[in-house]
């Protein structure tokens, strides 16, 4: 009888498991890589994916959340990022670092992940947008997620794919259609077109927009004070989530600066840290970052999945993200074994390339 490719994948990842788990094999990895730095980068810290994240793979359970700090605090040294910033001038960054960040300033990161935090005395940075917690907004790509989950994807892609023919012909999965779309909003359409093409969308499918719901999925000032008061800290991570290479330079001044003084005005005398959103070297150019330097930030982080080395630019940190999955699994990723993400950025790359190739011909 055959097995299906699911049901390989299954019983690989449980071999793969057992094999980590039980073979000492990621503690020696560790010492091997003990002079890396590693920076984790979380989203979501809840018990269930809410439909405006479902899908994307950014949600963390509280209970997966407290294992893997459990182990960082076991294996690691783990400090907050403006410490690290600090012994990098001075080059003097201890073995074993690692920093922990959140993106996008969700409101679990105060229910879920702080309590967490607070009883294993770790302090993490936690990255805003200025739309959302200003202005109540809901960011774009939480937009398009949450009609996405509730529209379906085979209608959103039938509806997309005839306003942009390059999508047309491009044969995935559901997972995979949504990654394609969503990447092709972010790289090749320009924020006018891709918020016009939003709110048609929910007309269309008779789906009320939750544009300005943003009090509901994030963190409110009252709250970042609280947390801010018990030592976590705060970054700039733009105005509303745009993909900065795309945008001119008064554009990216008004996403980038604007943001910067909210943060500056609302928390005094603290270091503003700034990660890029999407964070793929082809979402910023070198405008960008001399932005991001001139405006008085104190570093600037990636998100590419790339370990830090003692030598890494504090204006080109990268980041690892982290996902719900099995603690052995985990251990490998932020070591730099993790097969299973290579397998998905080759898929993934491989669909954008046709994509892209599409719709310049």
């Amino acid at each position: 009888m055959a097995i299906s490719k699911d049901k390989q994948r299954s019983l690989i990842n449980r071999l793969l498991n057992a094999f980590l788990r039980h073979s000492g094999f990621i503690g020696i990895v560790r010492h091997v890589n003990r002079a890396q730095i590693k920076i984790l980068m979380y989203h979501s810290i809840a018990p269930k994916e809410s439909y405006y994240v479902r899908g994307i793979g950014v949600t963390v359970k509280p209970t997966t959340f407290e294992e893997q700090l459990s182990y960082l605090r076991q294996h690691y040294r783990v400090i907050p990022l403006h410490q690290l910033i600090l012994e990098l001038r001075d080059g003097c960054v201890g073995e074993k670092t690692v920093v922990l960040t959140f993106d996008d300033g969700f409101r679990d990161s105060y229910e879920f992940a702080w309590p967490i935090l607070h009883k294993y005395g770790v302090r993490a940075t936690v990255f805003l947008n200025k739309d959302v917690i200003e202005r109540g907004k809901i960011l774009w790509i939480h937009r398009f997620t949450y009609l996405a989950n509730c529209a379906g994807m085979e209608h959103l892609w039938k509806l997309a794919s005839q306003r942009w023919p390059a999508l047309a012909g491009v044969h995935s999965t559901r997972t995979g259609r949504f990654m394609v779309l969503m990447n092709y909003l972010v790289d090749q359409v320009l924020p006018v077109d891709r918020d016009t093409f939003l709110a048609e969308a929910f007309r269309s499918f008779e789906i009320a927009d939750p544009a300005h719901r943003g009090s509901d999925l994030y963190l409110r000032w009252d709250q970042v004070h609280e947390m801010a008061a018990d030592g976590i800290e705060f970054g700039n991570h733009t105005r509303s989530h745009e993909n900065l290479a795309r945008l001119s330079e008064r554009e990216q001044q008004c996403e980038i600066v604007t943001a910067r003084d909210i943060i500056a005005e609302m928390l005094p005398g603290s270091m503003i840290p700034f990660a890029y959103p999407f964070g793929g070297m082809r979402h910023f150019t070198n405008l960008t970052a001399r932005i991001v330097r001139e405006s008085g930030h104190s570093c600037a982080l990636l998100g590419t999945g790339r370990i830090n080395s003692h030598d890494t630019p504090v204006y080109a940190l990268d980041r690892i993200k982290v996902e719900e999955e099995p603690l052995s699994q985990f251990a490998a990723r932020i070591e730099g074994l993790s097969l299973r993400r290579w397998l998905r950025n080759v898929r993934s790359r491989k669909q954008c390339c046709t994509v892209t190739s599409r719709s310049k011909s």
